[in-house]
């Protein structure tokens, strides 16, 4: 058996052993962190949809406003120049 292969192989299998008790020992303090992460981490992207909806529906509103006034500008033109209204 080679000594150093061995001990290498041990210490691997220690290593692993501590950081699974670290895990088991701290695991409601780390779930409970990455809770207070997660309602943090959704809140502010939650606020930034809403936000963002909104300025996308005020858009959305004003182009159909612009929409409107250049086709009541288009038919005015076009009655216009057949000259059944003299503007």
């Amino acid at each position: 058996m080679n000594w150093r292969r061995g001990l290498f192989q041990l210490w691997i299998v220690c290593a692993a052993l501590f950081v699974i008790a670290v895990v088991f020992i701290s695991y409601y303090d780390i779930k409970q962190h990455f809770d207070d992460v997660w309602e943090i981490a959704l809140d502010i992207p939650l606020a930034l949809l809403i936000l963002g909806a909104s300025l996308g529906t005020v858009v959305v509103i004003e182009n159909q406003r612009v929409a409107e006034i250049l086709e009541q500008k288009r038919v005015a033109d076009t009655l216009e120049d057949t000259g059944i209204m003299k503007g």
